[in-house]
């Protein structure tokens, strides 16, 4: 392994880097590694002119690693089986902020005078959770958790949520999710002197293509396009709060936003390393082919053919009672018979060659 070109190449990725990062750092992170990963593939320039992804980079190295006899295999099945979880945390990291996303566009159709703060992160004691958005009425106050689900789910009466096909599988305790979210605004709330009397939960699905269903009565669950109805709804209950009091909640959480880094969730210096280590391997090995490749062809004698000249010749010394016209014709039928014995020579010393060269590729 060439140690110098491993660091050569590990030098050139210097994203994800760090042990922990914000939230809202993690996709350009982990988009700004699969750009590095890429340019260093692809030389940089038919990189920068198309839009690759992880996956392009390892059909390519499958196909150097084919061409050059497939002796980086077991190098090759570990790189692919780290970028697949790779990938898998940028779809999920894509499909996340999408979601969030539409769920805080569907919030600006609500009737209601509202005040929205989106990814809140609050602390109480040590105890922390995240808040995709707060909405603040006149009427109350209204935690919405954003959920990007592909699968149908069901939630079951006590409020665990599962993943539903040909088995259940548990994805989380939902209705304590959302009992802690509550509990913690509330704290929070309460040591800015604030009236957190009207506190609502609501859980909203992105694909309303999916089927949920909920039995759990102390959650309220939606998908996006009914999302400003049921803010709306909320309406219909007692006026609790002024503009005065909607803004002082408002300052009361800003201040407890307290945003804190966390691990990427797989070993980014593992993967980087192991490109490296897989680039260099192939970059070798494609070295070693080009220089067989170009090396200068083996010499091949031709068979010594006898001159007919010197055939006819020795003939005719060695037969002095033969007539003139009787080595005449003898003469012409030696150099004919010479004349085929050269050119079938010559056909076989070429297929030789031929057979040579391919035999070498």
């Amino acid at each position: 392994m060439n140690e110098k070109r491993v660091q050569e190449l590990m030098s050139g990725m210097n994203s994800c880097s760090k042990d922990a990062y914000y939230k809202s750092e993690v996709l350009d992170e982990l988009l700004a590694l699969q750009r590095e990963m890429v340019s260093l593939t692809f030389n940089g320039d038919h990189a920068a002119t198309a839009d690759l992804k992880i996956y392009d980079v390892e059909r390519h190295l499958k196909r150097l690693n084919r061409e050059t006899g497939q002796k980086a295999n077991e190098l090759l099945t570990q790189f692919m089986a780290e970028s697949a979880d790779f990938s898998n945390l940028i779809k999920s990291e894509i499909s996340g902020r999408a979601g969030e996303a539409r769920a805080f566009r569907a919030l600006e159709d609500v009737q209601t005078r509202t005040v929205i703060l989106k990814n809140i992160e609050l602390n109480d004691d040590g105890e922390r959770t995240e808040l995709d958005a707060v909405v603040i009425t006149p009427f109350g106050i209204i935690i919405t958790e954003v959920k990007n689900f592909a699968r149908d789910m069901f939630i079951d009466a006590n409020g665990d949520m599962y993943r539903t096909g040909e088995y259940l599988r548990m994805d989380c305790d939902l209705a304590a999710k959302a009992e802690q979210k509550e509990k913690i605004l509330r704290a929070v709330l309460k040591k800015a002197g604030c009236d957190c009397r009207a506190i609502h939960r609501v859980v909203v699905f992105t694909n309303n293509r999916i089927e949920v269903r909920n039995k759990c009565e102390s959650l309220r669950t939606c998908f996006i396009s009914q999302l400003p109805d049921i803010i709306d709804d909320y309406s219909r209950g007692d006026y609790l709060y002024g503009p005065e009091d909607m803004e002082r909640l408002k300052n009361a959480i800003e201040a407890a936003d307290s945003k804190e880094r966390y691990p990427l969730g797989f070993d980014a210096d593992a993967y980087k390393r192991d490109f490296a280590e897989l680039m260099a391997a192939l970059e070798e090995e494609r070295s070693a082919l080009t220089e067989i490749n170009e090396s200068p062809e083996p010499a091949i004698p031709a068979p010594a053919i006898p001159s007919p000249s010197a055939v006819s010749l020795r003939l005719v010394n060695n037969e002095p009672h033969v007539s003139a016209d009787s080595r005449r014709r003898t003469v012409a039928k030696i150099l004919m018979r010479a004349g085929a014995v050269a050119a079938i020579t010559a056909v076989s010393v070429l297929s030789g060659i031929l057979a040579a060269k391919a035999t070498r590729k």
